[in-house]
């Protein structure tokens, strides 16, 4: 057994650091939304990520979709790693510093609905304002959401706007924003005399508002282990050792972020988890919510409200029934088991590529990170519609050794915060220099410690008549704008995946969407703050040199030359262009001109506004390799937005058309019952989480 004193010691090198967790395909929103700039400006509006302000990805002006039954990749990275790789935990050139899990997890709006209030329309969203009534928002913005506030200054009394003009202005700002109700009012900019919107709080709409209501009225569960810190006992289940005074974080439930599996029911489903100890998979599977019920205390239908706020308090079946109440288990998905998987490891503080090592039979190829291809299932979009929307979420957490998985409330006494040991003879008379005294930065709020992303909201589709029976690949982009250091802890360009195997016959979805939202000094090509992306063939895959489409005999004919054009020219009209003797000439170097059409800025959707958002479905019309670049992505030499597609060998789908594919991970998420995972000490699944 370990000495409390090297246990400490690990402990303070893994506990009590931030472990900071990124999706980058999807793209991740870091609780993000419409700012310009690398942080973000509320991390409440959405999720308690608990990652760095610095990270996510701006809102996309239009939702991607992707067909039901085709691959669709999940990559992330994680700030540490995830076990060793390895089912042996003894090997000595190998060893294990953390234990952890990452559980991916799909939210679908018919899910969601379940949880909302009755007679609500309920609608998934990133964040656009439904004027929703709120128990937190003031009765003047539920009355009026988009009402426009004046307060004009005193210096411009001649020139101000009225009213009217001010609400005219008002409709043109951006779909979204993250300001905090302190900034609610408009103000009139008394040097220029232009009106400003009142800015309405816009939390994203995951959890419905009920679901938050009955989590914050629900006692906490008192079993789990929380060492040194004491959970403000006010606040319900939306307090945890981890937040012990949390705020409200859109409207998630903090105990069920913090636990899995959760012991009440909850609107999301568990596609994979990836853990270090394989052993939990039997316990991890068998009690998902995928298969299994959860139980919660319901009053009688047509209770009064203080009758329901009494029987949601109740955590337990015993007093739920005892106070006349009715202990309720629902909520099983009745879908298949989640993926179990052995993680691999990932080099903490390395935020990239995973580690290929250990017994993990996917070996990194070097340019993937953490993943889950998952193969989308063909039973989420409900009976008698074309689609579902849907968002993933990943959570993530790490623990040490020094926590058993099993330890409960009865074991709060064994971890210190911050405490002092001596290192040398142990004696408190001795000098210092024989005693050595050493204070050890202990955190107990992060034993473990959970974190999460949540990617914006896209829809899972039927396929059209003509693809029903055709293999369909995705191919898309990762990325933002901006060099390395500007888009922390995001990534620079690269397509998803770099490389892609298919087979003639077999169709390509080419689809990406980037943001009108990045800082407007990031380093990049065309107008500023923009993303775009395109494709266009290259003599190979180490040069910059491109085919031209008449040069047929310089490339395979993978696709047609309609194909080619329309992924090299995004479908830009002439009307919106330079001419091409001005794009050649004169216009060369136009980059933040919005007509100049060779850096891809005249993209715009059906309602002709600018766009970064793009999707084409290709045939494969032969076999051979096509290689491709960006042209406005390829800063050689510090960037390189490159890909190509093998046409001819072993399809990447074929093999996977029977289950989802698992792919390496870099980082996963939690172990025994400190954060992550329902302790098993204490909960009786179907009845109840926890002792009290």
């Amino acid at each position: 057994m370990k000495s409390l004193t090297s246990a400490v010691l690990a402990a303070a090198f893994f506990s009590a650091s931030l472990a900071d967790v990124y999706l980058h395909f999807p793209r991740g929103s870091n609780d993000r939304c419409d700012e310009k700039s690398n942080d973000r400006n509320n991390d409440e509006r959405c999720f308690d990520s608990e990652n760095n302000a610095a990270g996510g990805y701006a809102i996309c002006d239009k939702e991607m979709f992707f067909y039901e039954k085709t691959v669709l990749p999940i990559e992330w990275y994680s700030q540490h790693g995830c076990g060793n790789g390895a089912t042996n935990k003894n090997d000595p050139n190998n060893p294990e510093n953390v234990h952890c899990n990452i559980v991916i997890q799909l939210g679908c709006e018919p899910d969601f609905a379940q949880y909302a209030a009755a007679g609500e329309t309920y609608k998934l969203t990133d964040g656009i304002s439904l004027g929703r009534p709120g128990a937190d928002r003031p009765e003047e913005l539920q009355a009026n959401p988009d009402a426009i506030y004046d307060t004009f200054g005193d210096t411009c009394t001649q020139k101000r706007p009225t009213s009217e003009t001010c609400a005219k202005q008002a409709t043109n700002d951006a779909t979204c924003d993250t300001l905090n109700l302190a900034n609610e009012r408009g103000t009139f900019n008394s040097d220029t005399c232009r009106c400003s919107r009142r800015k309405m709080q816009t939390y994203c709409y995951y959890e419905p508002e009920a679901y938050w209501l009955k989590c914050q009225a629900r006692e906490r569960n008192k079993g789990l282990f929380t060492a040194t810190q004491n959970p403000n006992n006010n606040g319900g289940a939306t307090r945890t050792r981890q937040e012990p005074n949390s705020d409200r974080y859109g409207f998630e439930c903090v105990e069920e972020r913090d636990y899995w599996p959760y012991w009440h029911p909850s609107p999301w489903r568990d596609l994979v988890v990836f853990t270090s100890d394989t052993g939990l998979c039997p316990f991890y599977q068998s009690n998902s919510q995928n298969v299994m019920d959860k139980c919660e205390c319901v009053a009688p239908e047509g209770a009064s409200a203080e009758d329901q706020a009494k029987a949601m308090f109740n955590n337990q079946q015993v007093p739920c029934t005892v106070a006349g109440f009715t202990w309720k288990c629902w909520g099983s998905f009745k879908w298949r088991k989640p993926d179990c998987v052995l993680s691999s490891a990932q080099s903490d503080n390395a935020l990239g590529r995973i580690n290929s090592q250990g017994d993990n039979v996917d070996k990194a190829d070097g340019s993937r990170m953490a993943h889950y291809d998952w193969l989308i299932d063909d039973d989420l979009i409900p009976s008698g519609q074309e689609q579902v929307r849907c968002l993933i979420r990943l959570r993530y957490n790490i623990s040490t050794a020094d926590i058993d998985g099993e330890y409960d409330v009865s074991d709060n006494n064994k971890i210190s915060q911050n405490p002092v040991y001596t290192v040398g003879e142990g004696n408190a008379t001795l000098p210092a220099d024989q005693a050595m005294p050493l204070r050890m930065a202990i955190n107990t709020a992060q034993y473990g410690r959970t974190f999460q992303d949540r990617t914006y909201v896209f829809a899972i589709r039927k396929r059209p008549a003509e693809l029903r029976s055709k293999t369909i690949h995705n191919l898309s982009v990762r990325g933002k704008r901006g060099n390395i250091a500007q888009v922390r802890n995001c990534v620079e360009y690269d397509f998803m995946p770099i490389q892609l195997s298919v087979n003639p016959g077999d169709y390509v979805h080419f689809q990406w969407c980037g943001s009108e939202y990045n800082p407007n000094g990031n380093a990049g090509e065309g107008r500023a703050g923009t993303d775009r992306t395109n494709i266009i063939a290259t003599n190979a895959f180490d040069t910059n040199i491109v085919t031209p489409f008449n040069a047929t005999e310089k490339f395979p004919q993978l696709f047609s030359k309609e194909d080619l054009q329309t992924l090299a020219w995004l479908g830009q009209k002439p009307e919106n262009c330079y001419t091409t003797t001005q794009m050649l000439g004169e216009k060369k170097n136009s980059g933040n001109d919005p007509k100049s059409c060779h850096f891809l800025n005249g993209v715009k959707d059906a309602d002709g506004k600018p766009t970064s958002y793009f999707s084409h479905i290709a045939k494969v019309a032969g076999a051979g390799v096509f290689k491709f670049m960006s042209s406005r992505n390829n800063n050689f030499t510090n960037r390189s937005q490159k890909g190509q597609i093998i046409s001819g060998g072993a399809s990447a789908q074929t093999g996977v058309i029977v289950g989802a594919v698992v792919g390496s991970v870099a980082g996963v998420a939690l172990v025994g019952g400190l954060g992550f995972l329902a302790f098993k000490k204490g909960v009786v699944p179907g009845v109840g989480g926890g002792k009290v």
